[in-house]
């Protein structure tokens, strides 16, 4: 009787370590949406404030999901004095 000689299978590799963080799952959907959005956004800028944008900036809280969108101007807004009720 002969015997069978069997390999080990392949080693596997272990995967490899993510520098994907829970921020990047939090943030990244409104990111995308806001980058996909800007030339609206920029367009609604500047047809309110008379002004250019230069750049666009978001930051979201990973604790609170508080948001903030900072629109960078050309130059300072037109200026429109309030109405007095």
């Amino acid at each position: 009787m002969q015997k069978k000689v069997t390999t080990a299978p392949p080693a596997v590799p272990a995967p490899a370590k993510s520098t994907y963080f829970m921020t990047d799952t939090i943030t990244a959907p409104p990111a995308s949406l806001l980058e996909t959005a800007r030339p609206i956004l920029e367009a609604l800028i500047q047809d309110v404030t008379g002004t250019k944008v230069l750049s666009l900036h978001h930051d979201a809280s990973t604790v609170t999901g508080e948001e903030v969108v900072l629109f960078t101007l050309a130059e300072s807004p037109l200026y429109r004095q309030a109405r007095k009720t």
